[in-house]
């Protein structure tokens, strides 16, 4: 694959809005699909959706960086990434929100989603500058990496449908690896085996990954020549890598994701750029200009009005010369003096910033620009002293212009298979405004094909030029499958050539083909059954054997699983066993096509349950109401696998002891309580916050107490599967059972010399004076305060799931606003304010509690002994 086409993430888009004529036109012969490229893909997505695309960084902390990366430059290509990102998005109208994490033996969310803007820009290169000392960890796992970047993304938009826009883009400077202390038994070889098979399974976390839309784009820095980077390469690209050639996962199609190899430090940084949006960059190396600016040593480029913007980064070999940007009437702009300013030069914004030898300019097109024309940087030597000093620049135009489906910006239509459909186009710019084609200097092209759930690409009409976007274009839907596509807009613009003054005529610019992808849905032809919905969702499982759900269908006449086409299983938990879907509808047997579909009764089996997905995708045979000929129907199934809640293991052993009588000894009931007091294995986010209460307000920082978007980003370690313990900091979580051998146990929140209280009754355990929690500590909080220490102040401790919804965020922050000063007063008592806790035991024991820990009422109140009392 050629450099230029990877950088081809996104390109320079401009079609015109003009007004609906009467006649569809006639488009010229397709012409045949551009060769597969994830890069592609994610930008087409982006520009297609314009809202809810999502790009999580994700930085490498292992030791190793302290040799690899001792000046810390993937922090700065991180920034670069990012401003670039943050300058296209902008003159693209995306809305594109970014996440920060970091991994080495685990992994940490370093900044929470936020949306990517100027705004945001110093938050974020906040949170990457903390990188530079972010260099001890003792492994370089992949597996923890890819699998909790999964999590952080589709727990981030669950409901993103059937194309997703998501990427994640990795650094990492080392192979699969940890150190003997990190893994079981210190056996780093069974390790690694075991962590790449998890990764490379079918239907495995790579596969999972891909399943999830999500692009991987993985840069890795081989500061030593002899780096092995295959399995890296692997997991992002699906190609088979190794001697012998060994693929990881089995999705492949459409192409998952890319890798870049950098050798270097200034390789990095360039590497980082290939995932920046926008044309690919023009690079230049030109003389440096004595005295005063002279053809020869111009940077040049031309700009018209399909152009947004412009960034050129240009660098000289000595200091202490004079960037000039020179405008298409000939003024000059000498960039000197501050170091960084914005100014306005020939009706446009400028920015810059520079160093002593090199500068990065951005310049902004206003309505008072006197824009299109040739413009041109040059390096002034005023001394004359440079002699035969060369100065290179790197130049990236921004279109701002993107191809539009008028009717799916009114609404999506529905697309029938076999039709001819007539399609209105037009063309809006970064605010979502129409163009008037007739302000268009350059020329234009468009191009419209349909992208289906396989990714295999049908062109549906070529090169339409400018003059007859107004007008329907008329397609084909024939040969199109039924199921979840995407309509492909592709504009192909030059701009317009400009005539120098005694120079001649200086040709337009070609900008990169950029397409934008709009999701629709092939329904089956208008007569025959049409499912209702485009996923079939098996809902939660728990047990092994058989579970059921209906696809239900609109329309008259049949439909069926046809055994001839087996379901194909995407992904699926490992320890789940054989797992199979069938129906016991396999034939147009028995059917009359003159009735109504109905529902297709589907009937998912699981060998034994797991934590973890399992999805694919079904294909459903359907006939019409006339019964002549059939259609198939691909349809996504989907089910969460999730072993049984600890508290269902303890009644049937409660219950089969009861009727067995008092000959088994008490000690199995309190062992099978013991055996099911376990926090659940689920990502959980948790932050520690130093507060105030003043006048029944909670304060942070002086301020009413709210969250910002760095916070809970924290991912606690240890619930890759039941904890009996946690540690957030220096607050230690401990599972308890209490003395009576009935109900479920709990959590305490402990930290030395303090008392506790959390949001859920009985919110202190009495006896020992640490909060009190539910087994499931996920979406609550909990205060601890010091009775020594000042009355005011306390530490909020928040507990929340990583599926957490924004609002759901919000409203732990405002319940612990709500309850907190009351839970304060109670703890500064003098009764609470006596009790300080001590360390358990194994079940959960203090000093005053004995081998089970504090008496529990176990309908709630740690304590009271009396089993009948109800919660206070």
């Amino acid at each position: 694959m050629t450099r230029q086409l990877l950088r081809r993430v996104f390109a320079g888009l401009v079609l015109l809005l003009i007004p609906l004529c009467a006649t569809p036109v006639h488009a010229q012969p397709p012409q045949a699909p551009e060769a597969p490229s994830a890069v592609r893909d994610y930008g087409s997505c982006l520009l297609g959706q314009r809202q809810g695309g999502d790009l999580l960084l994700l930085l490498d902390e292992s030791g190793s960086l302290r040799d690899n990366d001792k000046n810390a430059a993937r922090v700065e290509a991180a920034k670069r990434l990012l401003d670039g990102l943050a300058a296209w998005a902008d003159n693209s109208g995306v809305a594109l929100d970014v996440a920060i994490a970091g991994f080495s033996d685990g992994y940490q969310v370093r900044h929470d989603w936020v949306g990517l803007g100027g705004k945001a820009l110093p938050e974020l290169d906040r949170t990457l500058d903390e990188f530079r000392g972010r260099d001890q960890g003792r492994a370089t796992n992949y597996g923890v990496a890819l699998e909790q970047s999964l999590r952080t993304l589709t727990s981030h938009r669950p409901d993103a449908g059937p194309f997703p826009c998501r990427a994640v883009v990795w650094f990492t400077d080392g192979k699969l690896d940890f150190e003997p202390d990190v893994v079981p038994g210190g056996d780093v070889e069974a390790a690694k085996t075991t962590t790449q098979e998890s990764l490379c399974r079918r239907g495995g976390i790579a596969d999972q990954v891909r399943d999830a839309g999500v692009r991987t784009f993985a840069v890795g820095l081989a500061a030593d020549p002899a780096a092995n980077f295959d399995l890296l390469r692997g997991t992002a690209t699906g190609e088979p890598t190794g001697d012998p050639p060994v693929k990881c996962g089995s999705i492949d199609t459409p192409r998952p994701g890319e890798f870049y190899l950098a050798r270097g430090i200034a390789e990095l940084v360039d590497q980082f750029g290939r995932a920046v949006p926008g044309q690919p960059p023009v690079d230049q190396d030109k003389a440096v200009c004595a005295q005063a600016v002279r053809d020869e040593c111009k940077h040049t480029f031309v700009l018209d009005n399909s152009i947004g913007a412009v960034r050129i980064d240009g660098s000289a070999d000595v200091e202490g010369l004079v960037p000039t940007l020179v405008a298409p009437t000939g003024e000059e702009l000498p960039l000197e003096g501050a170091a960084e300013s914005v100014t306005t030069f020939a009706g446009a914004k400028v920015t810059h910033r520079r160093t002593p030898n090199a500068i990065s300019v951005t310049m902004e097109k206003t309505t008072d620009a006197q824009w299109r024309g040739q413009w041109a940087l040059a390096f002034v030597d005023k001394t004359g002293t440079a002699g035969s000093t060369r100065s290179r620049s790197t130049i990236v135009i921004f279109g701002n212009l993107k191809p539009s489906w008028l009717d799916a910006d009114q609404g999506q239509p529905t697309l029938y298979r076999g039709q001819k459909t007539a399609l209105r186009l037009g063309i809006i710019d970064h605010d979502g405004k129409p163009v008037d084609p007739a302000q268009l200097d350059g020329t234009a092209e468009l191009s419209v094909s349909m992208v289906d759930a396989k990714n295999k690409e049908r062109p549906l009409a070529s090169r339409i030029p400018k003059d007859q976007i107004d007008r329907p274009v008329e397609v084909d839907l024939a040969d199109v499958e039924p199921g979840p596509a995407r309509l492909r807009l592709t504009l192909d613009i030059t701009t317009a050539p400009v005539d120098l003054p005694g120079e001649g005529r200086a040709a337009g610019t070609r900008l990169e083909p950029e397409p934008a992808d709009i999701a629709v849905t092939i329904r089956p032809p208008t007569d025959f059954p049409s499912p209702r919905a485009d996923v079939v969702d098996f809902g939660t499982l728990e047990s092994a054997g058989g579970h059921t759900a209906e696809l239900a269908f609109d329309g008259r006449g049949c439909v069926w699983l046809d055994q001839r086409t087996p379901p194909e299983f995407a992904v699926w938990p490992k320890e789940v066993g054989t797992h199979e879907l069938t129906s016991p509808a396999t034939s147009s047997d028995g059917c009359k096509p003159g009735q109504p579909a109905g529902s297709l009764p589907l009937r998912l089996a699981i060998g034994d349950v797991d934590n973890g997905d399992i999805g694919g995708t079904i294909t459903v045979t359907a006939a019409p109401a006339s019964g002549e000929g059939t259609a198939t129907i691909p349809v996504k199934f989907t089910a969460t696998v999730q072993k049984p809640v600890d508290q269902a293991k303890f009644w049937p052993v409660l219950i089969g002891t009861l009727l067995l009588g008092p000959g088994i000894p008490l000690l199995l009931l309190y062992l099978t309580k013991w055996l099911t007091a376990r926090i659940p294995s689920r990502t959980l986010k948790a932050q520690q916050f130093r507060i105030q209460v003043r006048d029944g307000t909670v304060l942070r920082d002086g301020e009413r107490f709210a969250l910002r978007p760095s916070d809970l980003v924290e991912i606690v370690r240890g619930l890759d599967r039941p904890a009996r313990t946690l540690d957030i900091g220096d607050i230690r979580l401990t599972t308890r059972t209490g003395w009576l051998p009935f109900g479920a146990g709990y959590v305490t929140a402990h930290r030395d010399g303090e008392v506790g209280a959390s949001s859920v009754p009985p919110r202190t355990d009495k006896r020992a004076g640490d909060a009190w929690l539910p087994l499931a500590v996920h979406n609550t909080w909990f205060v601890l305060h010091n009775p020594a220490g000042p009355r005011d102040e306390a530490t909020l401790v928040l507990l929340l799931g990583a599926d957490a919804s924004p609002a759901q965020r919000f409203e732990l922050a405002e319940d612990a606003c709500r309850q907190l000063p009351a839970r304060l007063a109670d703890l500064r008592s003098d009764s609470a304010s006596e009790l300080v806790a001590s360390p358990g035991n194994p079940f959960g024991g203090t000093s005053s509690g004995g081998p089970f820990g504090p008496a529990q009422d176990d309908y709630g109140d740690p304590g009271d002994s009396n089993p009948f009392r109800r919660n206070r």
